[in-house]
């Protein structure tokens, strides 16, 4: 036998091992035989470490009593365990989405409400390089810090705006992505700084509370492996808010999910109704014209005027 063939040969065989051992996760993980679930992943993903296993045994567990709470609440919903946990918290989440836009209530949704939290919040809030450099705060728990605060979002369009100094009135000012600061236009007061799952520069500007979005739970945590530095923020936002379109708390089925940084985060603000003022500058307004409540110039104001949060 040539080298070639000898070559196509273990290829072929080891593609086969593969899917047969993707088969077997799938097959312990549909009959919940949760001992056998770690060995069962680390055949199908050889290069994985003890712990990445358990993390990932201990996910698909939350998952599973998420999807039998939602069945119990919705009999016709039929969700099959997979393997790509991401896609399969999606399909719980809008389930949920759609239940709480028809105003579905009682014991059984409830239930199935908070075991969809408990998955979303649950697990470790940092990779454990800095996990110990680092406090992680929940969607709730941010909600609570920033309540019954004066708010401001700075979008890529504040430059000669001169709005500057009105900022860093604010009390709560929140940037996204690479921050250019200037008194005149920008301010230089930031509070909260977002950033967007992907590779890019080290996050060292000095904030109270760092957010990663990502979609993909692996790409928040490379995120936050990579780019946070211990020390540049007080606390960092965990999974919960990595996504907020898909939790259904804070997300409705026609929400835009190509929406932008600044979108995402003005529409939880909206639904949380926590702060009397939630203002955004340097934005484009038409985005925003279906919670706006008036537009001044370039300042989309969410509130109206003297309003109280609620």
């Amino acid at each position: 036998m040539s080298s070639e063939s000898a070559q196509a040969t273990t290829g072929f065989r080891e593609r086969v091992r593969a899917r047969l051992a993707r088969r077997r996760l799938l097959r312990v993980l549909k009959h919940r035989e949760w001992d056998h679930v770690e060995r069962a992943y680390r055949e199908a993903k050889p290069s994985a470490s003890i712990t990445e296993a358990r993390r990932w045994r201990s996910r698909a567990a939350r998952l599973t009593a998420a999807s039998r709470a939602v069945t119990a609440a919705d009999p016709a919903f039929r969700h099959r365990p997979s393997l790509d946990l991401d896609a399969w918290e999606s399909a719980l989440g809008a389930r949920l989405a759609t239940a709480l836009a028809t105003n579905a209530d009682g014991a059984a949704w409830r239930e199935a409400f908070a075991a969809y939290a408990g998955e979303l919040a649950d697990g470790p809030a940092a990779p454990a390089e800095i996990a110990q450099e680092l406090r992680s705060i929940s969607v709730d728990m941010w909600r609570n810090r920033i309540a019954d605060r004066t708010v401001c979002l700075v979008g890529d369009g504040v430059a000669g705006l001169g709005l500057g100094e009105r900022i860093d009135a604010y009390d709560v000012v929140v940037r996204f992505g690479d921050i250019e600061l200037d008194a005149v236009d920008t301010g230089t007061v930031t509070h909260v700084h977002v950033i967007r799952g992907t590779d890019g520069p080290r996050a060292t500007l000095e904030v109270d509370t760092r957010i990663v979005l990502a979609r993909r739970v692996d790409t928040w945590t490379k995120t936050v492996a990579g780019r946070l530095v211990p020390g540049a923020q007080s606390v960092v936002g965990d999974r919960s808010i990595r996504w907020p379109l898909r939790d259904p708390r804070l997300a409705r089925p026609d929400d835009h999910e190509a929406a932008s940084d600044i979108e995402l985060v003005a529409r939880v603000l909206d639904r949380y109704d926590a702060n009397p003022v939630i203002d955004l500058v340097g934005v484009d307004s038409e985005a925003f014209r279906d919670i706006a409540r008036a537009i001044d110039g370039g300042v989309v104001s969410l509130r109206t005027p003297g309003r109280a949060a609620r």
